[in-house]
């Protein structure tokens, strides 16, 4: 598939080989916002991904110049948030559902962090499987300046990531960390150079694309349904996904090839 770009919502993708969906932003002198067009654009394209009418194996997100994404977009707050309750209510409602979309999505999502992920931007992280952070990336959730509450999960995801001290710090102090201490929270898996940071994306992407897709999607979907599970439902969780995947194509024949193998 070509390049896509959608200059009115900044935002570009491109199917590469193996079935690897990249999604930029291309707002780069904003430093990558979400406003309006943006939210819109993401939900239809994770829409399409979902209903399996956009094939694909992996999905990475990046940003272009030397943010990943500043977050929401303040110019036009008001217009989103100073029209009364019912329609910020609304809005914050779209917003969401960016989140929930990364987290029904059948494939995994890998979020090649380029620089600077401010605010909402931190949080479009967190909703990504996996996250390579260039070193010179800087997180920070800086919501509470604006007098509003972390969102679009972040309340929910940053504490299970990085645990809960660690959370209300950076929710309520606001003071940005550095890419290596966000490898040593754990709210990144990988730190690299900034020129590596696409290509070490990719090529996690690739490994993924070549393991046993309904594996890998089980493991996703198992994960994160068992995440506010009890031990019990966790285990007949995992009992159901297993039980599926034995009755798949897929089963079969990575038994064999791992038999093969040894």
């Amino acid at each position: 598939m070509e390049d896509k770009p959608n200059p009115q919502a900044g935002m570009s993708e491109e199917m590469h080989d193996g079935g690897i969906l990249v999604i930029t932003l291309t707002r780069p002198e904003s430093l990558n916002p979400f406003g309006i067009a943006e939210r819109e654009a993401w939900n239809e394209l994770l829409h399409s991904i979902e209903s399996q009418a956009k094939a694909c194996r992996a999905v990475v997100f990046t940003g272009s110049g030397r943010a990943f994404s500043a977050g929401g977009d303040v110019k036009q707050f008001g217009e989103m948030f100073s029209h009364g309750a019912d329609k910020a209510f609304l809005h914050m409602q779209r917003f969401q559902e960016m989140s929930r979309l990364v987290w029904r999505l059948p494939v995994p999502v890998i979020a090649a962090i380029n620089g600077l992920a401010l605010g909402g931007g931190t949080a479009i992280a967190l909703m990504s499987d996996l996250r390579v952070a260039s070193d010179q990336s800087k997180f920070s959730v800086g919501q509470i300046k604006r007098g509003f509450v972390p969102d679009v999960g972040m309340t929910y995801l940053l504490p299970r990531i990085v645990g809960l001290g660690r959370a209300m710090e950076m929710m309520l102090l606001s003071e940005p960390i550095d890419a290596q201490t966000a490898l040593a929270y754990g709210l990144v898996n990988r730190v690299v150079a900034p020129d590596q940071v696409l290509p070490t994306a990719m090529a996690i992407a690739r490994q993924l694309a070549e393991l046993p897709e309904g594996g890998v999607r089980w493991i996703k979907r198992t994960t994160y349904l068992n995440m506010d599970a009890s031990f019990e439902q966790a285990l007949n969780t995992e009992a159901m996904a297993e039980a599926v995947l034995a009755g798949g194509p897929d089963f079969m024949r990575a038994l064999t090839a791992f038999m093969n193998k040894k």
